[in-house]
């Protein structure tokens, strides 16, 4: 298992992080980027089980805890949505080379989504878990930038979104 590292990303705020490098035919694949969910952090059982998996098969592997959460700087509670797009924009973009198979886990689904339409060239796949994808313009009220679902999916990218309340919508 790799040891935990740390990504500087201003003299206060650092974000923990443990990658693994590609061997053998791994190495001409793309690598694989776990985002975790909310609170949650980079040694729950799905991060360590892709993690695994991608030892195993040889593939580039990255996980990591966003600001406040896990083994990161800050407080959970001075955090926001727009804080941990920032830290998976940083960890994806300074720490794996060229394009990434992104699996997001319930909020990290949405973060996926949201560092896919600031680099889509860096995007080989998206696999979302529990993705929470229905996140709607009334939840996002405050939140920095402009995260809307039509503008992240962009053209020709479609998404089936199973809501609570039982209805699925088409975007």
């Amino acid at each position: 298992m790799p040891e935990i590292q740390f990504l500087h990303l201003t003299p206060n705020r650092r974000i923990a992080y443990c990658k693994t490098s590609p061997r053998d035919k791994g190495a001409i694949l793309p690598g694989v980027v776990f985002l975790g969910g909310f609170k949650s952090d980079m040694e729950g059982t799905k991060a360590l089980h892709l993690e695994a998996w991608a030892e195993r098969t040889g593939r580039a592997f990255l996980r990591f805890d966003y600001t406040g959460h896990g083994q990161s700087s800050g407080v959970f509670e001075d955090g926001c949505i727009s804080d941990w797009a920032d830290d998976a924009n940083e960890a994806i973009t300074r720490l794996t080379e060229g394009p990434q198979i992104i699996i997001g886990s319930s909020m990290g689904g949405w973060l996926s989504l949201l560092f896919a339409k600031r680099a889509p060239a860096r995007l080989a796949a998206f696999i979302g878990i529990a993705a929470a994808l229905g996140v709607r313009h009334e939840h996002l009220a405050g939140v920095r930038g402009d995260y809307r679902m039509p503008e992240i999916m962009g053209p020709g990218v479609g998404l089936l979104d199973y809501d609570n309340d039982g209805d699925l919508d088409l975007y």
